[in-house]
């Protein structure tokens, strides 16, 4: 199985007008199939079943969206992501009931550390696509308690994996070799069987692809290995002499520049394009480098920005003027099966978005299509 969270995309939509759009597009019944230049070509089944619990009984779907975002809504000011939206996908082959389902949603929400019984939490069961998945849409408000769900402490995808485990031991379904938990049935507990992928190891899609057409390695991989070097030379530092001077000394040594904005914290190579920390590793986190130097983050000062720009400006030019080959362990075709997976995951991903933003418009139309007609009707 694969969990999936799906980000709220307008940051400025309020909970109301989010929780009516998601809620909405998991109920839609059929949806129309397009053929690959965009028309339509026929309708098919999509949401086979759907399910709202911890709303107010007796009212229609459009009135329990209102409530789950007044619920969202009273919560704290300080509060980030109310509301959360969540996909389990099952293999190609398996078809889950509507009962198995919502078991499945249950499972996942409790051990996140929602109570199923008081929670306000929506389940859809959408059989559109080769792989069945179902939708669910949670609100961390708790509407009986007021108390806000921390799901798993923080660390929701690695709960979320090792809850993957003990739904698919208990339904039965295929385990995915790749699987970095397996559920252990004697002490009830999902053990761990593989580590987790190392950031530095890695590129992403678009990267990774450009590197297997041109055999040389991509920027991101070669701010990736600088990062880890530099981490590296301070770690063997004595603690006496890490300072935040000598951090900024060794990046611009490796032509990099550490940038912190009010976004997060970044690293550039060429002063243009910024790669945000999180995804270069977590290692290099503002919070991780804090730690290892011993004190607060700080800017270099202006008479040291001149000499960190020559010392940098140098270092890229180096960089820019030498090749750099792709290992060929990187070009096998092992790597380029694995990359093709990738891809097509991304892929699908991609369509499942234009899907919801192509249903997104087309309700949207016709809400204003129904607001010019009954204006018309009234005069």
């Amino acid at each position: 199985m694969i969990l999936r969270l799906i980000k709220k995309s307008n940051l400025g939509q309020s909970e109301r007008s989010y929780a009516h759009a998601v809620m909405e597009y998991i109920a839609t019944p059929e949806v129309a199939l397009l053929n690959e230049s965009g028309h339509k070509k026929g309708i098919v089944e999509k949401c086979s079943h759907y399910a709202v619990h911890g709303c107010t009984p007796g009212l229609d779907l459009r009135h329990q969206a209102k409530e789950f975002g007044m619920i969202a809504e009273s919560a704290d000011c300080r509060a980030q992501h109310v509301l959360r939206h969540y996909v389990l996908s099952w293999p190609s082959g398996e078809h889950p009931t509507p009962t198995q389902a919502e078991d499945a949603a249950k499972i996942f929400l409790n051990g996140l550390g929602y109570n199923t019984a008081s929670a306000m939490w929506m389940v859809g069961l959408h059989v559109n696509t080769e792989h069945y998945h179902i939708h669910i849409f949670a609100n961390r408000q708790n509407p009986d308690t007021s108390v806000l769900v921390n799901e798993g402490n923080g660390w929701w995808v690695k709960e979320g994996q090792r809850l993957i485990s003990k739904i698919e031991y208990q339904q039965g379904w295929k385990t995915d070799p790749r699987a970095m938990y397996k559920w252990n049935p004697h002490t009830h507990v999902a053990e761990k069987t593989r580590k987790a992928r190392n950031k530095f190891d890695y590129v992403t899609a678009i990267p990774r692809g450009v590197e297997l057409r041109t055999g040389k390695m991509s920027e991101e991989r070669l701010i990736k290995q600088a990062t880890k070097r530099i981490l590296q030379e301070l770690a063997a530092m004595p603690e006496s002499q890490r300072t935040w001077a000598q951090a900024h000394r060794v990046f611009a040594a490796y032509g990099l520049e550490y940038i912190k904005n009010e976004k997060g914290c970044v690293i550039s190579l060429d002063s243009i394009r910024h790669y945000p920390t999180s995804k270069v590793a977590d290692e290099i986190s503002l919070s991780s480098l804090e730690h290892l130097i011993g004190s607060t983050f700080r800017k270099p000062r202006k008479r040291e920005q001149a000499e960190l720009e020559q010392i940098r400006s140098e270092r890229r030019k180096l960089i820019a003027s030498q090749p750099h080959p792709l290992p060929p362990t990187l070009m096998s075709a092992k790597h380029r099966a694995a990359y093709m997976a990738e891809y097509g995951l991304a892929r699908g991903k991609w369509r499942l978005q234009e899907q919801r933003l192509r249903h997104f418009e087309l309700t949207a139309r016709a809400r204003r299509a129904q607001q010019t007609t009954r204006l018309v009707n009234q005069q």
